[in-house]
């Protein structure tokens, strides 16, 4: 549904002022139902999701065991994770267009995930990383210098290698397109 709702509010920012007043009363009716329905959903069922199997992943945390789970499938096979933050979903839709068309000898598992609540972007992002909930990196919880030390050691309490493990943080996107040009990734 949020993908369908996504495209839905992109195109009623698009258009909005062009609509037709019926039609934009139709669309906040909707986006109130949809906010309600939601926030009952999560009073009774998000207490449960972080208990699920990690494929196809539920919740941030389950990222890296969803990944290593592919790679032990094809184990000659290489992923590459790529996390952009702060994107809307509207957004993220128009990013993983640009993503396809731009690499299209890759395969892609799109999947919409929940993050702890209540959240923080830098929560979510060391929950991604360490494969960890919250409660167990209480102390640094609102640091992010330590993303790459946590990626790494997951991956190496995996059985890999520092050789085959890489984390890197980039600003631009100049900086991504051209990290991207020098990899040849198996997209997950």
């Amino acid at each position: 549904y949020s993908q369908k709702w996504a495209e839905a509010t992109f195109l009623y920012l698009t258009l909005q002022k062009t609509l037709p007043e019926a039609l934009k009363e139709l669309y906040l009716k909707q986006q109130k139902l949809t906010d309600n329905t939601f926030e009952e959903w999560l009073q009774n069922y998000f207490g449960g999701l972080y208990n699920l199997p990690p494929t196809p992943p539920v919740m941030v945390h389950h990222v890296p065991f969803h990944i290593r789970r592919f790679l032990e499938k094809a184990p000659k096979n290489k992923a590459a994770l790529i996390l952009v933050d702060g994107l809307s979903k509207v957004q993220a839709t128009l990013l993983e267009a640009e993503l396809k068309e731009g690499f299209t000898n890759s395969s892609y598992i799109t999947q919409n995930l929940f993050a702890w609540l209540p959240t923080l972007t830098g929560i979510s992002r060391k929950t991604i990383f360490s494969g960890k909930i919250p409660y167990f990196f209480k102390k640094e919880l609102l640091e992010t210098d330590s993303e790459a030390a946590s990626w790494n050691l997951y991956w190496k309490n995996q059985g890999y290698s520092e050789k085959q493990i890489h984390y890197e943080k980039l600003s631009k996107e100049e900086d991504l397109q051209n990290f991207l040009a020098s990899c040849n990734f198996q997209q997950v």
